[in-house]
């Protein structure tokens, strides 16, 4: 019953938790209780594997997102670039101009006519001037409102990317580690078994496993409660965490039971 009790149990399950809970209570055949805990917990496991997952995927659609952002923002370096083209452009055609209207005027043989020509040139440049400067205008203007778009649309971005790493982490957390003491639970020591399992069978080193089991730890809870009984778990806990090495691992099995496994130790 406890151990359902400090369980995070998902809003589906609790109906089944709920009913195990008065079985508990109503005294039935503890081994039918066992196996429909058991069966329940695994479900929950499963569950949450399942909400891990979906998280990894949303978080890679997020990094899709953003690369695409930076694609987009790699356009409007594009557009200023061809801002800088056009006002090339553009300073090429006044120096064509003025180099005409000096010609002209060394070949002029009359006053009237050179003038007009030079008005008539002058208010071509202006003009071209006038209209380069309104197109530029229009453009920074964009320019500036779409950077101003990317900018805050990558910084909402990155907030929800890293308030999901935070969820993500936390649920792993959660999924990996017992909430009474803090160690490792039956799930990160089934994964981590798997692990030095192979690495014993490739590299034929030692691998020792050690099941500690707490004698009489019935008679600290019927005597003292099972305040004092959580109490207890949790000072094996920190002595068994802090008389192992780094490179030792050390969990929860179930109730009263640890399990440690020691690499390269006979």
């Amino acid at each position: 019953q406890l151990l359902l009790e400090v369980t995070e149990i998902p809003a589906q399950f609790e109906p089944q938790a709920e009913q195990l809970i008065a079985k508990l209570n109503s005294k039935e055949a503890i081994s039918d209780i066992l196996d429909d805990t058991i069966s329940l917990l695994f479900k929950i496991k499963k569950c949450r594997h399942v909400e891990q997952r979906e998280m990894a995927e949303f978080l890679a659609q997020l990094t899709e997102q953003l690369t695409e952002l930076g694609k987009k923002a790699s356009g409007v370096k594009s557009a200023s670039d061809s801002s800088s083209t056009k006002r090339n452009l553009l300073d090429n055609t006044v120096s064509t101009q003025m180099l005409d209207l000096q010609k002209s005027s060394k070949q002029a043989t009359k006053l009237e006519p050179l003038k007009q020509l030079i008005y008539s040139r002058l208010d071509d440049i202006t003009q071209q001037l006038k209209k380069q400067q309104a197109i530029e205008k229009v453009e920074r203007e964009k320019t500036t409102q779409a950077l101003a778009f990317l900018s805050k649309k990558i910084s909402h971005m990155e907030q929800e990317s890293r308030e999901l790493n935070n969820k993500l982490d936390t649920a792993n957390q959660q999924a990996t580690h017992d909430p009474l003491t803090g160690l490792a639970n039956r799930l990160a020591y089934d994964e981590r078994l798997s692990i030095e399992l192979a690495r014993w069978k490739r590299y034929k080193t030692p691998l020792c496993l050690l099941i500690w089991d707490v004698d009489l730890f019935k008679q600290i809870n019927d005597t003292f409660g099972h305040k004092a009984g959580d109490k207890t778990l949790i000072l094996i806990a920190k002595l068994l965490s802090h008389h192992c090495r780094e490179t030792d691992f050390v969990s929860r099995f179930g109730g009263e039971e640890f399990v440690m496994l020691l690499p390269n130790t006979d």
